[in-house]
């Protein structure tokens, strides 16, 4: 028997097929052709180029050994074709559409595609699971299709892990569905918003090319935060139901990542005289609870506090969660004698700083790198309220000895 089954099987799913899920959408009625060749040109070889014409649009895109992946809008019937595009057909289109001579050979392989914009209703059914294309499929452009599906399987792998050792309650999967199908829906969106834009440019008049032109040149912040959100660099599970911020009103924000939100690196940081980075010390099954004593020496919270609270964690969920105490610059070891934690120096101040822990506070980073719990100030009873809501407290060798 098998226990548990996720479908990562691809756009035409076996598993979505079987379990009877539907996957709605719409296809686009124009072909595509796409290629992996060696491009002989006179053009940057390490920036994505893209060229929208009276004919249609052209893209290209470095890949490693000095070979480009080719896109561009095919005439020809929209039916799918038996036989695959030739050489000519890719050279014919580059002939048309290029501002320069390119020559194209060495093909590795070349195809006809079509754009279908599909999402399943049902991430998670039962025991089983689907994840990637056979959940999500949507416009290449962006290069988002890979990267969402890795992150569907990173969401639910740690999840999953955990139930099948009976670390956590069946209930914690559903939040595999609550967290990815969003992400998924604004994937879809935005690469057809995309990809809808270049296939007008063929019909739009001369002033509205124009005005399509100058939304291309963006101020440098706003470019960076679309850059942001198009390689899913700010994907945000706060509504999450296993997502948690307990931050009194005298405390305020503070500023630093909320509950839900990607963990942000930090350095440099010291580990018993090595250096490290925030994100190393986060690799691991493991959840981290991150202690931050507070920049403010006035307001820091006492030694005491911290150890008692490292303490309770250490002793109820063992290797499961990782405990570490960043010291400000400032502190005093000595404080911190036997505290059963792994004690990081932050050098700099920048592990402080990046979490807002002007004054004492505390993290809860998932395995996947994303914040689940934030408390300030730090206190036992809404941090192990959120731990039980999330892991079953284990009672064989994951406690520790």
């Amino acid at each position: 028997d098998t226990p548990w089954l996720i479908g990562c099987d691809g756009a035409h799913s076996t598993v979505r097929h079987l379990k009877g899920e539907q996957f709605p959408g719409q296809a686009d009625p124009r072909r595509y052709i796409v290629a992996d060749v060696v491009m002989d040109h006179s053009q940057t070889r390490d920036e994505v180029h893209v060229h929208l014409t009276d004919h249609g649009a052209l893209w290209w895109f470095p890949l490693p050994e000095g070979r480009s992946l080719i896109a561009a809008d095919a005439p020809g019937e929209s039916e799918d074709s038996a036989e695959s595009p030739s050489l000519d057909d890719l050279q014919a289109l580059l002939d048309e559409r290029a501002p320069h001579a390119i020559r194209a050979r060495d093909p590795r392989w070349l195809s006809w595609f079509h754009i279908h914009y599909r999402l399943t209703p049902h991430y998670h059914h039962g025991r089983t699971f689907l994840a990637g294309d056979a959940a999500h499929i949507h416009s290449p452009i962006g290069g988002q299709g890979m990267n969402t599906g890795i992150q569907d399987a990173y969401n639910l792998a740690w999840k999953l892990a955990l139930v099948m050792r009976g670390l956590a309650a069946e209930s914690l999967l559903d939040s595999y569905q609550a967290e990815r199908h969003a992400v998924a829906e604004d994937v879809l969106a935005t690469t057809r918003n995309l990809t809808e834009q270049a296939e007008r440019y063929v019909t739009v008049a001369p002033d509205d090319r124009t005005h399509m032109y100058a939304h291309m040149v963006l101020p440098e912040a706003q470019r960076l935060k679309i850059l942001r959100h198009n390689e899913e660099l700010d994907l945000d599970y706060r509504r999450s139901h296993i997502c948690r911020d307990a931050v009194t009103e005298a405390a305020g924000n503070g500023g630093g990542p909320h509950a839900g939100a990607e963990a942000p690196d930090a350095r440099p940081l010291l580990v018993k005289d090595t250096g490290t980075t925030f994100f190393d010390l986060l690799r691991g099954p493991h959840h981290t609870l991150l202690l931050l004593p507070g920049m403010e020496a006035a307001s820091r919270v006492e030694a005491a506090v911290l150890k008692e609270l490292a303490d309770a964690v250490v002793e109820t969920y063992g290797d499961l969660v990782r405990v570490l105490l960043a010291l400000p610059v400032d502190a005093g070891d000595e404080d911190f004698a036997g505290f059963p934690a792994t004690v990081v120096r932050d050098v700099e101040g920048e592990l402080h700083r990046r979490y807002g822990a002007t004054t004492s506070r505390l993290y809860l980073v998932r395995p996947d790198g994303y914040v689940g719990f934030r408390g300030e100030p730090p206190a036992r009873e809404p941090l192990f309220d959120y731990l039980g809501h999330v892991l079953t407290v284990p009672a064989g060798p994951e406690r520790p000895v």
